[in-house]
């Protein structure tokens, strides 16, 4: 027969887009969790709290706090 037998076919542009977003979907659930407990375990623990104090209030925003000068 006359043509490539179809273990010679190459992926189309579509396969090849499907198949790098999927890839780029499973490397980043599988790195995320990682690089978020490296920061945890690299943040000093004098910053650690730092979220806990933020305002919870809009208004607190724009409230001058003693620690900013």
């Amino acid at each position: 027969m006359v043509g490539l037998k179809p273990s010679e076919v190459p992926p189309t542009t579509a396969v090849k887009f499907l198949g790098a977003g999927t890839a780029a979907c499973f490397a980043d659930l599988l790195t995320f969790p990682l690089d978020t407990a490296k920061v945890r375990l690299q943040t000093p623990a004098s910053l650690r709290g730092f979220w806990q104090a933020a305002p919870q209030e809009p208004w607190q925003y724009h409230v001058p706090s003693p620690q900013m000068w």
